[in-house]
């Protein structure tokens, strides 16, 4: 146990993020928290000044300004991420910051429009700056198996720092009775706060490679879309990336116009309504860091795109307030539409990390900023292109923002369609794996020994018909199953595994088949997939390992990839195992029904089946010994069965004695009084008694004390009793003097005999009702001395 409590902490420690991360996620969260309070001030303070007429014309103007310096600067902004260091630059945007929210501050003070706006395009520039480092030296301080949770808790603070940013906007304009400049005093601290964050990242190296760059940064940017562009996968993701940041400036955008209209709120509690969608984005993008884990979950993108569509389709069709009416966030809430916004806000974080994840890890490393730049400036066109079309629909046309919604959310449907069309298999192993957590309560344990990515032969003991959904619930990693050609044909769940491209093989298969599908299953891991075989070729059908069918090696035979043994625990018993006689054959026991998974430390590809099987057979070992602390002891157990069974018949021997589990309990619990004393120290003790009630009993003492039962043989020489004695350091030997007679021994030939008739003679009527007490009411922990 201290052995798994050392691995489990060296493992905890391996996989925490670096400090140095947690820097850069510290300077981008106050990074965003200041440009989502500068532009909530900004739009608050033109309101006030131009009139709550032209809501929708400043909302849409501020966004456009926003947007400019992303498209404009963005794919410079990229190859300077390759060229320089992305920590350099991250330092150097930051104290741009720190001047322009200076500036800012000055410019509420003197009541310059126009200048406010400058000062959001100052702001917004530095960001732009700042947005391919930002993400482009993630794979910098973290490991590759790191990537998703890293981008996860990205995500999340961001969208943490964009609830605090949206709401404290409000605040501090009431708080300060639309005193702007005294609230911009607060950006001024956010910026010098996110300046020093990042000089705490650690420095890193320019990994990039320089290249000219274009005056028409479109060039550069269709040029970097050209390299990439044999990667059908990652131009599909970064297209993917860019509709995330329309539907995020929209909603953005037109939030507040829906609140002043649909609900009946003031400009200043309408932007609460963004506050509900970041607080949905972060809990979405934390959601998908956990699914995902140690890899990208790209079947989690079906579900996002399809959330996004039915919110947005929802909060389309939501009634309006009666015209005229004035309500407030606090006395009037419409939690049918905070409902909606906020399950919006979760699909869209469930979509975006496994995009953002999968782009970092796809980029080719030498061109990583400009990919993430172009994937940006398609971004960014997005959210211009979605000012545009609130400023002329809702500030030119007068449409209501609620069909602007219904809109979005029949164009994202086409999207949801789209993805689900294009990842089926991987949707429909994320539903599995789901489905296979909620009916299992799997323990996994040695999941490092399987790698992040590259090949391996990952060889388990056959159980269950469940067994590949669950070594499928433990690895976010596709893996190609080599399975009997019978399930693969299987008319209900058949297409399941067909859709996971398993490689079907028969036993009864002529040996070119059978040649054909070893030879699928090395092409599968020439091309990076992990590879999964049950060597024993079928189910087991007494729990125990079968023998190793032969043949297996070859598909690693004359290469370097590892073979990882894989011992699967507690499925025997199961339902979908022959524990019951037949598949089917019983009522599940509990749910969730507990299994362990134990991944051996890989092995090479030249080892034998022989040696394999040992691996496995050490694993289920570990199994068995990792389920012990939690297991009852043999004292416990007989406990909680005389309880669940006290009339019925426990005990009985050939010389005409009966004992039921209540009277079996009581005699031991009194047994077992009178023996702690005399065996005060011991752990072993020695039982020298034939096979009856009297020696049953003294065993149930024994356990009951917790104390090990040694019974010597009678039927071994006085020599070999003498060496049993000595090997396990036994000093009391509880025996019977009616016994010793009938063998004719000495009671000298037993070290520290006591006789169970005296034990039993001494034990008074008093000391028997308190044993009947102890046996019906003492806690089963208490009495069987754990």
């Amino acid at each position: 146990m201290a052995e798994n409590k050392i691995g489990n902490s060296k493992l905890a420690i391996e996989n925490k993020l670096s400090r140095s991360f947690d820097w850069h996620n510290a300077t981008q969260f106050l990074g965003a928290l200041n440009d989502n309070v500068f532009q909530g001030l900004m739009i608050f303070f033109l309101i006030g000044t131009l009139g709550t007429d032209r809501k929708a014309d400043i909302n849409a103007m501020a966004a456009i300004i926003f947007v400019v310096p992303f498209l404009l600067f963005t794919p410079f902004a990229g190859s300077l991420a390759d060229w320089f260091s992305k920590r350099q630059i991250i330092v150097m945007a930051k104290a741009v910051e720190l001047g322009v929210m200076v500036a800012g501050c000055v410019i509420f003070y003197f009541n310059f429009t126009v200048g406010i706006y400058a000062a959001l395009f100052l702001m917004c520039t530095q960001s732009a700056f700042f947005g391919p480092c930002k993400y482009g030296i993630i794979p910098e301080l973290v490991h590759k198996d790191q990537i998703s949770r890293a981008n996860s808790f990205m995500e999340g603070m961001t969208y943490l720092a964009i609830v605090i940013g949206a709401a404290l906007g409000p605040v501090l304009a009431k708080g300060t009775g639309r005193n702007f400049e005294v609230a911009g005093l607060f950006c001024i601290a956010f910026a010098a706060a996110g300046l020093f964050t990042s000089t705490r990242i650690e420095k890193t190296k320019p990994i990039g490679e320089k290249s000219k760059i274009s005056v028409f940064f479109i060039r550069d940017v269709w040029a970097t879309l050209r390299r990439v562009r044999h990667d059908r996968d990652m131009i599909l993701a970064v297209f993917a990336s860019a509709y995330f940041m329309l539907i995020g400036g929209f909603a953005k955008i037109n939030l507040i116009p829906y609140g002043m209209e649909t609900c009946g709120y003031s400009d200043i509690d309408s932007g609460f309504l963004f506050v509900i969608a970041a607080l949905g984005i972060g809990a979405g993008s934390y959601l998908a860091g956990r699914l995902s884990g140690r890899n990208v979950e790209l079947g989690i993108v079906p579900l996002g795109a399809v959330g996004m569509a039915v919110t947005a389709i929802c909060l389309g069709a939501v009634s309006p307030v009666a015209d005229g009416a004035v309500c407030t966030f606090r006395s009037d809430p419409r939690w049918g539409v905070f409902t909606l916004v906020f399950l919006m806000g979760i699909s869209c974080g469930l979509f975006i990390v496994p995009i953002h994840s999968f782009i970092q890890l796809r980029a080719p490393e030498k061109i990583r900023g400009r990919v993430l730049a172009a994937s940006s400036f398609l971004g960014w066109i997005g959210v211009f292109l979605a000012a545009l079309l609130v400023k002329f629909v809702c500030g030119t046309l007068g449409v209501d923002s609620r069909w602007m919604f219904l809109t979005l959310g029949i164009l994202t449907l086409v999207l949801a369609v789209v993805t689900v069309w294009r990842l089926p298999d991987f949707l429909v192993r994320l539903i599995l794996v789901l489905l296979t957590r909620t009916i299992y309560r799997i323990r996994t344990r040695g999941e490092e020994n399987v790698p992040t990515e590259g090949p391996a032969l990952i060889v388990s003991n056959h159980v269950s018909w469940a067994d590949a959904v669950v070594l499928m619930a433990t690895q976010q990693r596709r893996i190609r199953f080599v399975m009997d050609r019978e399930i693969s044909q299987n008319r209900w769940v058949g297409w399941v595994f067909r859709l996971g491209q398993i490689i079907p093989i028969s036993a009864t298969d002529p040996p070119k088949k059978i040649v054909a599908a070893l030879r699928e299953a090395r092409q599968a891991m020439d091309d990076g997939y992990l590879v999964c075989i049950f060597a024993e070729g079928t189910l087991t059908r007494t729990g125990l390992l079968n023998k190793f069918r032969g043949g297996f090696e070859r598909i690693v035979k004359g290469t370097d990839y590892p073979i990882i043994p894989t011992y699967i625990g507690g499925l025997w018993g199961s339902i979908l195992s022959h524990y019951h006689g037949k598949l089917l054959g019983a009522l599940p026991r509990k749910l969730p029904y507990p299994v362990g998974v134990h991944f051996g430390e890989p092995m090479a590809a030249d080892s034998d089946s022989q040696r394999i099987r040992e691996a496995i057979e050490e694993l289920s070992v570990d199994f068995y010994d990792a389920k012990k602390p939690k297991r009852l002891s043999l004292g416990e157990t007989f406990i909680k069965s005389a309880r669940k069974h006290w009339a019925k018949p426990c005990l009985s021997d050939t010389m005409g004695k009966r004992l039921s589990f209540g009277k079996s309990l009581i005699a031991s619990a009194a047994l077992a009084d009178k023996l702690r004393i005399r065996t005060v120290g011991q752990q072993n003790v020695g039982i020298f008694l034939p096979s009856s009630v009297g020696g049953a009993l003294a065993n149930l003492a024994m356990a009951l004390l917790n104390k090990t039962a040694v019974n010597l043989s009678y039927v071994a020489s006085v020599e070999d009793r003498a060496c049993m004695i000595e090997t396990a350091r036994i000093r009391t030997v509880l025996t019977s003097r009616t016994f010793l007679e009938k063998l004719n021994l000495d009671r000298k030939t037993l070290p520290g005999a006591i006789f169970i008739e005296d034990i039993v003679s001494s034990v008074t009527p008093t000391q028997k009702r308190q044993a009947l007490l102890r046996a019906l009411f003492m806690p089963r922990a208490k009495l069987a001395h754990r």
